[in-house]
C-alpha cells in the first residue's frame, strides 16, 4: 500500500536492516518490521477524526507545527503525515525511553486545544503498514462510539435513558462525574502533565471550580510547588490503579464536548 504515505520501497527495506543493529541495554534485540534509527523505533499510527469533522489538507501544517513544539528530535520525530477527511496517518520515530501513548496522547490533546477535531483514540503498529481496508475498518468502528468496555463503565456513571448514548459535557454531568471520581479515586497519584513534567496529584479541586471548557480540576505538587490543572490534561501511568478511572473520564470529556 505504497500510496498511504508515498513511502519508497527502499525506505521500507531500510527499516528492516536498521533494526538488526539496535541492541537493548542488555544486548538483546528489538525486532520491529518498520525498523528504526539509533535508539528510536518506527511506528505507523492512525488517529480518527470526530464523526462530525471533515479534515482539510491544511490540517497537515497545523499537526506538524504542534508536533515540533512538543517534542525534540531525540524524543520523537514526525517522518511522514497523511491527512484524510476522516483521519490522519503518521509515521513516527519514538525513542525507546518514551511510550507511544505518552507521545500520541500529548499530540492529540495539544491539537484539540485549538479546536476539537481528533478522537481521543489511536491505532498503532510497528510490524508493517496495514492494508487500506484494515485502516478504514478501524476508523469506521471507532468514529462516533467508544470501545464497548469503556462505554459500559461510563454508562454506570450517568442516569441515561438510552443505554447506548452518553450525555454531553455540561455543568450537570461534570458534577455527576466529580461525585463519581471523589468516591473512587485513591490519592496520591503519580502522573505527568501535558508537557511531560512529573506531578503528584493530591486530590480533586472543589466542585465549585468546575468549568465546562476545562472540565474537572485537580490539585497536585510539581517541583515542590502546589499547582491546579485540568484533570483531562494529566497522563496517569498505566500500572496505576487509578488509570482506568481517569482514562475513562478523559475519553468522555474530550469526545462529548
Amino acid at each position: 500500500m505504497d500510496d498511504i504515505l508515498d513511502m519508497p520501497d527502499d525506505w521500507k527495506i531500510a527499516g528492516h536492516d536498521e533494526v538488526a543493529g539496535m541492541p537493548t541495554k542488555d544486548q538483546g534485540m528489538i525486532i520491529t518490521g518498520l525498523g528504526g534509527e539509533g535508539k528510536r523505533l518506527r511506528y505507523f499510527i492512525v488517529i480518527p477524526a470526530l464523526n462530525h469533522i471533515h479534515l482539510e489538507q491544511d490540517f497537515e501544517k497545523e499537526v506538524v507545527k504542534q508536533f515540533a513544539s512538543l517534542f525534540s528530535l531525540k524524543k520523537s520525530q514526525l517522518e511522514k503525515i497523511k491527512v484524510r477527511t476522516d483521519h490522519i496517518r503518521l509515521m513516527l520515530l519514538i525513542h525507546m525511553d518514551y511510550s507511544v501513548e505518552e507521545i500520541v496522547m500529548a499530540l492529540i490533546n495539544e491539537v484539540n486545544k485549538v479546536r476539537k477535531r481528533l478522537f481521543v483514540h489511536y491505532f498503532v503498529v510497528n510490524t508493517a503498514i496495514p492494508e487500506e481496508s484494515d485502516i478504514q475498518q478501524y476508523v469506521d468502528e471507532v468514529e462516533g462510539k467508544l470501545i464497548d468496555t469503556t462505554l459500559k463503565r461510563l454508562i454506570r456513571i450517568f442516569p441515561v435513558k438510552n443505554s447506548n448514548k452518553l450525555p454531553n459535557v455540561s455543568q450537570k454531568t461534570l458534577i455527576n462525574y466529580h461525585q463519581h471520581l471523589s468516591q473512587h479515586l485513591i490519592f496520591p497519584i503519580k502522573a505527568k502533565n501535558d508537557s511531560g513534567g512529573e506531578i503528584t496529584i493530591l486530590g480533586l479541586s472543589d466542585a465549585e471550580n468546575i468549568d465546562e471548557f476545562y472540565g474537572l480540576f485537580c490539585v497536585g505538587r510539581s517541583n515542590e510547588k502546589l499547582v491546579e490543572l485540568p484533570l483531562a490534561e494529566i497522563l496517569v501511568y498505566e500500572k496505576d490503579k487509578n488509570s482506568t478511572l481517569i482514562d475513562d473520564y478523559t475519553t468522555w470529556f474530550w469526545n462529548y464536548r
